[in-house]
């Protein structure tokens, strides 16, 4: 009963699928790799997918920098091609960050392109999406990444090109790099080697927020940006000063503040208990301060749920939930759709209204 994916055998997920391997292996939906930008004298539009969250906070130093770097006044003359790489450990928020300088900066470029780096797969995948854009279709571009790669390059107007999770060698980005001078590159990885490509000048290492721009992210995740009392901001201070700053760790915290298992007064004190917990496992011995925290905060939300499982009146919800939860960690961990949740629903519904 408490399978609400049961029965729904015929669930379309689009780009998404199970894997015993891994969950990163699955390509994102290719329609949203190309963001094309208007010629000049249209009205401004850009079509962003994925789009930055609506919860992005802060990290203005990081956007000036970029802005800074790939200016137009950067660019003197046909120049060469500008890279730029942002590095640091998975849930700093480097995807974010060079999605919401793609928004602020569609107006300086003709094209923006986003390619999925996380394998070749889904490079490959990406560079078929961006092979089905008007232009390119126009100008009868095969659905191979040579013709792709060869296409931008033959553009005469400015464009950018993201590779985001670039998270495997150097070499593997190099080769899909276009020759172009009317082209610029933001590579986003965990691996510290992609700064091979640029150098050390032209790359930034994400190593978490700062202390006002933590606060912020947790009370508007928390639901608790209006009317802050003196006393919620002290506690705010206090939880992001032992989460590191760590942009996800301090979103999960949110999450679980907002979900209504806790008020932000009891956080650390359920958060210590859990994390301690979790240390005394033999598989987190020597874990850094980075994996503590956030396996620390993911932990404390998945045992309150698993802690409402026990509750005879929570015990149908409380079962699905962790269903889901179990699933869901073997999809790729981005564009997962809505649609699997409402067609798997509307199975049950139907499955039940028969009984």
């Amino acid at each position: 009963m408490a399978n609400i994916f049961q029965d729904a055998s015929q669930v379309s997920v689009v780009n998404s699928s199970l894997t015993a391997v891994a969950r990163d292996q699955v390509v994102r939906n290719q329609v949203n790799n190309i963001y094309p930008l208007p010629l000049q004298k249209d009205p401004p539009r850009m079509v962003l997918r994925p789009r930055s969250s609506a919860l992005f906070t802060g990290q203005q130093v990081y956007l000036d920098m970029l802005k800074n770097y790939f200016s137009i006044q950067n660019r003197k003359g046909i120049a060469p091609q500008r890279t730029f790489v942002i590095y640091g450990l998975g849930g700093m928020g480097k995807t974010e960050i060079a999605l919401k300088f793609a928004e602020e900066i569609f107006g300086q470029y003709t094209y923006i392109f986003w390619v999925d780096a996380t394998n070749k797969d889904t490079i490959f995948a990406s560079l078929k999406g961006i092979s089905s854009i008007p232009d390119a279709k126009k100008a009868n571009v095969d659905a191979t990444p040579g013709a792709v790669l060869y296409w931008i390059a033959s553009l005469s107007k400015e464009w950018l090109l993201i590779f985001d999770n670039a998270d495997g060698e150097p070499s593997m980005i190099e080769k899909y790099v276009p020759s172009n001078n009317t082209g610029d590159i933001l590579i986003t990885s965990r691996n510290p080697n992609m700064r091979s490509l640029t150098g050390n000048k032209n790359s930034i290492e994400l190593d978490g927020m700062n202390m006002e721009d933590a606060v912020a992210l947790l009370l508007k995740r928390s639901n608790l940006e209006e009317g802050i009392t003196k006393p919620t901001q002290e506690a705010a201070e206090r939880i992001v000063s032992v989460l590191f700053c760590l942009p996800l760790a301090v979103d999960q915290a949110g999450a679980f503040i907002t979900s209504g298992l806790c008020n932000i007064y009891e956080f650390l004190e359920l958060y210590s208990e859990k994390r301690k917990e979790l240390m005394d496992h033999p598989s987190f011995r020597g874990a850094s301060k980075y994996e503590q925290t956030v396996y620390g905060t993911w932990e404390l939300s998945y045992k309150k749920i698993e802690s409402k499982a026990k509750d005879q009146a929570n015990l149908r919800d409380a079962q699905t939930a962790i269903l889901i939860h179990q699933i869901m960690a073997f999809f790729h961990h981005e564009n997962i759709m809505e649609d699997i949740f409402i067609r798997a629903t509307e199975k049950y519904i139907m499955k039940n209204s028969c009984i």
